[in-house]
């Protein structure tokens, strides 16, 4: 995201429409794999709802 632009809603609004749309086209699950260095990318997520688990082996 653009400096400009963070703190718009732009990046939750997109991945909201995004996940909607997953969910509306079959999808069950909705994974993300941000960097965990990436502390803007995990807040986002996780208040769009996700939780931090473990990969499947």
């Amino acid at each position: 995201m653009f400096g400009f632009a963070r703190g718009c809603g732009i990046a939750t609004a997109g991945l909201s429409h995004a996940i909607k749309e997953a969910f509306l086209n079959g999808a069950e699950i909705v994974w993300v794999n941000p960097n965990p260095e990436n502390m803007k990318a995990i807040a986002l997520y996780e208040r769009l709802g996700f939780q931090q688990k473990d990969f499947p082996e």
